[in-house]
């Protein structure tokens, strides 16, 4: 099969990508674009190591065909862009908690806890754990990471607080 050209944006830069079939968008990011910080654990949607966003929504990249994403926003935990500093903090907090070790799953879980901060969806301490069942940490647990995301969460809070009621 022949690949096809398409246009992805990703993190903010439009790129012309050979995308053969149902190519995963994992595959694509990692092999085309070039951005290994999208990790794939599992290949079968069950971990989160691959979760990015797409047009804002939290997605395991490992399931999604590439050629579905024309037209459409991707971002990484890699991206400049508007969650850039709630990303950066998490994966300080993430780092200085002793909460990393192998760092296989952290950059899915810095863009889905990022994204889920960001709309509103963890506004307390509660909301983690649940948030984090699809989200696999084979290495530390999941204590430090809820303790670190937490910290991030409730440090941001004022600052989401009032750029939401502007």
């Amino acid at each position: 099969m022949k690949p096809e050209l398409v246009a992805l944006d990703v993190n903010g830069d439009v790129r012309y990508v050979p995308i053969t079939g149902l190519q995963s968008l994992a595959d694509v990011l990692r092999q085309e674009v070039h951005l290994t910080s999208v990790k794939v654990g599992c290949a079968e949607g069950y971990c989160g190591s691959c979760t990015v966003l797409l047009d804002g929504e939290p997605v395991v990249s490992c399931l999604m065909p590439a050629i579905a994403c024309e037209g459409r926003e991707v971002r990484t935990v890699d991206e400049p862009g508007e969650l850039s500093g709630l990303q950066a903090d998490l994966q300080r907090e993430l780092c200085e908690s002793d909460a990393v070790q192998c760092g296989m799953c952290i950059p899915g879980i810095v863009t889905l806890m990022s994204a889920l901060i960001h709309q509103g969806e963890i506004r307390s301490a509660a909301d983690i754990s649940p948030a984090l069942v699809g989200s696999i940490c084979r290495c530390s647990g999941y204590a430090r990471i809820v303790d670190a995301v937490e910290r991030v969460r409730a440090a941001h809070a004022g600052a989401l607080h009032r750029e939401g009621s502007s």
